[in-house]
C-alpha cells in the first residue's frame, strides 16, 4: 500500500504509483493500437523491473535505453528506475562509437534496444566498432557479450528479431516471475528526491559528451 500524496512522492516510480492509485483507469500512454491505463503502465514497469532484478541489477546500477519513443521504451525507463537503476537515455541517432562512448562512461550493465527500426541494427553498430583502449574501460570485468562494452551483462530486445546475443522482450519480462513484487515495493520506497534518476548525455558539439547526472 502507498502512502504518498502528491506533496510527499519522492521519486518517479512512486509518482507513478501514485496516478495508478488515483487514476487507474486514465489513460497514461496511446501508441498506436497499444492503450495503456495508469494502472496497466504501473502494472507493465513492475515486471519490467522484476526482470531487472532477475538479472542482477542492483541499486545504483546503470541501464541503458537505445530505441525510438514507444510504449515500451516508456515501461523500460520507468522500469529500470523502479528496480533502482539509473536510466542512460542513448540518441536513436548515435553511431555505434558514440553509442559505445555512452554505455563504457555510464558503465551500463543493461542496454534496452529495438533491433531492426527503420532498417537500423544498433546492435551491428555496436558489434563493428573496435574495443576502446586506456581509460580502464572494462579492466577487470568478466568476459563480456560484445567485446566493445565490457560492463554490458543484459541486453533486451523490444524488437524481438531473435538476436543472438539479445534477450527477447516476452523472454525478459517472464524472467520477473520468479522475484516478488515485494522487492520493487522495497527498491521503490529506498529512492529518495537526491538520489540519481537519469544520466543524460550532452551533444558533445565541442568534445565528448558528458553524462549529466539528473536527479528524480
Amino acid at each position: 500500500a502507498m502512502t504518498a500524496t502528491p506533496d510527499t512522492v519522492a521519486s518517479i516510480p512512486e509518482s507513478l504509483r501514485l496516478a495508478a492509485a488515483e487514476d487507474p483507469d486514465l489513460e497514461a500512454i496511446v501508441d498506436g493500437e497499444i492503450r495503456l491505463t495508469f494502472a496497466q503502465l504501473d502494472a507493465e514497469v513492475t515486471a519490467f523491473a522484476r526482470s531487472a532484478v532477475a538479472r542482477g541489477l542492483e541499486p545504483g546500477d546503470r541501464a541503458a535505453v537505445w530505441a525510438p519513443n514507444s510504449a515500451r521504451w516508456c515501461i523500460a525507463a520507468l522500469g529500470i528506475m523502479a528496480a533502482g537503476g539509473i536510466l542512460t537515455p542513448i540518441n536513436t541517432r548515435y553511431l555505434g562509437s558514440e553509442a559505445q562512448f555512452a554505455l563504457n562512461r555510464a558503465r551500463t550493465m543493461m542496454l534496452v534496444t529495438e533491433e531492426g527500426f527503420l532498417g537500423k541494427s544498433y546492435l551491428t553498430m555496436l558489434r563493428e566498432t573496435e574495443a576502446p583502449t586506456g581509460d580502464d574501460w572494462g579492466a577487470g570485468v568478466e568476459p563480456a557479450i560484445l567485446p566493445g562494452v565490457p560492463y554490458l551483462r543484459t541486453i533486451v530486445d523490444i524488437g524481438s528479431t531473435g538476436d543472438e546475443h539479445a534477450t527477447d522482450w516476452d523472454d525478459f519480462i517472464a524472467l520477473g516471475e520468479s522475484v516478488d513484487p515485494s522487492v520493487i515495493d522495497e527498491r521503490i520506497a529506498g529512492l529518495t528526491p537526491d538520489k540519481i534518476a537519469d544520466i543524460l548525455f550532452t551533444s558533445g558539439t565541442t568534445g565528448y559528451p558528458k553524462g549529466a547526472m539528473v536527479t528524480h
